[in-house]
């Protein structure tokens, strides 16, 4: 018998990827126009590191982790912060908000292949089709072009990148997972952040050189608010909580919800010209995300 439970683990999950999908909109307003993107990069990261350090030190929190950890968590940043976000910005300034959303839902995908390798992953037949139908609307989407506007140009460059941040992201989701469940999941965050600020440094050093504050707007000022507080604080937090409580294989399928808030967005911000073809594929998206979150009682696996 298949059960399924809506729960806190499920609403962070869905707010995680309404504030990417909003994101691939919005960092458009500062990317690549006010600011460089490994420059970019580097001011998110710094700012969600101080939020989550205010968190941590307000609620007394330990900072403790043990030796025999410390690699693994240089590794979770290196994917998870590094790679994961230098190569997510240089491609997001060279596609569309919306190929950039639909091309992130490679992430179920590859996530499913290393969790099988490393048999930390378990599936029916029931989420096998979930993830197929997932896949084909996501795949539908993207090749079935709407007419663009505006923010909605994009490269093959760009979007490869964007693939690879995918990948980079669901091997970081994999393999935090042994962390989340043994430490805080904000802790692990906070490391992971802290870590990856140093990684990040010499390719953002020349692009922070370059910012003039002074031209910034007030909604720049906004932008790049929203981005710190919401894509990089609170959506870190709220995957870490839910791979806690949840198997990477559901985190990640969750990315395929994304074309869809994706694009109602940048239709919102006049980026893109709405079609029908698009609420089709998006309701095949949505089946598809239900029927892999699907689980037995007897689904239950050890990291």
């Amino acid at each position: 018998m298949k059960t399924f439970k809506f729960g806190l683990n499920h609403w962070a999950l869905l707010g995680a990827n309404v504030i990417y999908a909003a994101s691939n909109t919005i960092i458009k307003t500062v990317l690549g126009v006010k600011i460089n993107p490994n420059g970019f990069i580097y001011i998110r990261i710094i700012g969600a590191l101080l939020l989550i350090l205010a968190y941590l030190l307000i609620g007394k929190k330990s900072f403790r982790i043990e030796k025999k950890d410390i690699l693994l968590l240089f590794i979770c940043a290196l994917f998870g912060v590094a790679i994961n976000m230098l190569l997510f910005f240089q491609g997001l300034s060279r596609t569309s908000p919306i190929n950039a959303s639909i091309i992130m839902v490679m992430t179920p995908i590859i996530v499913t292949i290393i969790g099988y390798f490393r048999k930390s992953e378990r599936f029916n037949s029931i989420n096998i089709i979930g993830i197929a139908l997932g896949a084909i609307g996501a795949i539908g989407l993207t090749l079935a072009k709407g007419k663009s506007i505006g923010l909605s140009q994009s490269t093959p460059l760009g979007d490869f990148l964007i693939l690879l941040n995918a990948s980079s992201y669901a091997i970081y989701l994999v393999i935090v997972r042994k962390l989340t469940i043994k430490y805080d999941p904000i802790l692990i965050t906070f490391y992971c952040f802290l870590i990856g600020s140093f990684y990040v440094l010499p390719f953002a050093f020349n692009d922070l050189t370059l910012i003039k504050w002074d031209t910034f707007s007030q909604n720049n000022f906004l932008a790049l608010g929203f981005v710190i507080f919401a894509t990089t604080f609170l959506t870190y937090v709220f995957n870490a909580y839910a791979l806690k409580h949840t198997q990477s294989s559901i985190v990640g399928a969750y990315i395929y919800i994304q074309p869809i808030l994706g694009t109602f967005i940048a239709v919102v911000f006049g980026a893109y010209l709405f079609q029908s073809y698009q609420l089709i594929f998006g309701v095949i998206i949505i089946l598809g995300v239900y029927l892999t979150t699907l689980k037995s009682k007897k689904q239950i696996v050890q990291v």
